[in-house]
């Protein structure tokens, strides 16, 4: 419960202050080509451009190359999770996107409707939430011991 709260006040925290840093002109992007290839998914340029528009949502630093680099460490995770069989619902992943826009007194329409306007798009945010809420399983199943208890998150920090 704490992780996936941590998570929503951090992505809370970066759309409270996207309204502030948005521009009324949409973003557009020339057609994707094929930038990496991570064991066999493809990661485009399309797939960059929107992380580097949600890290400056954000108000992170490091442009195109930090962007990538998500993008590679995010399908990285994304294949541990569903090798393990971590992966979160869909209605999971509904059901935070729908809890973060209702505590930034938004409609699930108003924010991707303001992640359109940002050039991030609301199944780009979808997945970053899904992949988000899916690695602290991972993290805990590997590092969480047989006792089937949950570890704090100090705990993790510790054994990794």
């Amino acid at each position: 419960m704490g992780g996936k709260l941590s998570i929503t006040r951090t992505v809370s925290a970066m759309i409270l202050a996207c309204g502030l840093t948005l521009s009324s002109a949409p973003v557009t992007y020339a057609a994707s080509k094929v930038v990496a290839v991570v064991n066999g998914s493809p990661i485009t340029s399309g797939d960059i451009a929107k992380r580097a528009a949600f890290m400056r949502l954000q108000r992170q630093s490091g442009g195109t190359e930090a962007a990538r680099q998500q993008m590679i460490d995010e399908a990285l995770k994304r294949e541990e999770v569903l090798r393990v069989g971590a992966s979160v619902s869909t209605t999971e992943v509904e059901g935070a996107v729908g809890r973060f826009a209702a505590g930034n007194k938004l409609s699930v329409q108003q924010l991707s409707q303001v992640l359109d306007q940002a050039g991030v798009g609301i199944d780009h945010f979808r997945n970053y939430v899904a992949v988000a809420m899916s690695w602290p399983r991972v993290v805990n199943a590997r590092f969480g011991g047989s006792g089937g208890g949950r570890l704090s998150n100090e705990d993790l920090v510790r054994r990794m």
